[in-house]
């Protein structure tokens, strides 16, 4: 097991952090940066699904109350982008203040992989990330990206594991 100052992979951690206040992305970058992390921003969950277009991530931070396109719509349509592609499946973990038994069940039927509430500590943010890219909690391979399950899953993946 790594301390959380230890890279959770190898090379660079990217990380695409998507929230609509500045201070939480900000807090998050911060955080992200201990670890060496290549960090990628955006506001919006529009913003978001253009930067997953362009390029892979190995782990999606997403809140879920947003403009424009709010986290749930975005992790639907992250998923939608990944099966047209026939692309490995990006963890997302959602990291929101929404955490009432339906806003759960809404990130799970979205595709999330995680649900995490804010505030969120250090260690359990840093836990979940190595969790999501080593997939060491429910074992389902993602091809090229580690595994795509992890600890108290809510995903399709995790489902299928149980």
């Amino acid at each position: 097991t790594k301390s959380g100052s230890e890279p959770l992979a190898e090379g660079p951690l990217r990380v695409l952090v998507v929230d609509d206040h500045p201070t939480n992305r900000q807090l998050l970058t911060t955080l992200l940066g201990t670890l060496g992390a290549e960090i990628v921003e955006a506001e919006n969950g529009q913003q978001a699904c253009d930067a997953v277009a362009e390029a892979p991530f190995d782990a999606v931070l997403m809140d879920i109350q947003m403009p424009v396109m709010d986290g749930i719509a975005a992790t639907r349509r992250i998923r939608e982008l990944e099966a047209a592609r026939r692309s490995p499946r990006t963890p997302v973990l959602m990291l929101t203040a929404n955490v009432l038994p339906e806003h759960v069940e809404a990130s799970r039927l979205a595709g999330a992989d995680r649900h995490l509430a804010k505030p969120i500590s250090p260690q359990l943010l840093f836990g979940a990330l190595q969790s999501a890219v080593e997939g060491q909690a429910c074992g389902l391979a993602t091809p090229g990206r580690g595994r795509a399950c992890v600890g108290s899953c809510i995903g399709p993946a995790c489902a299928a594991a149980a």
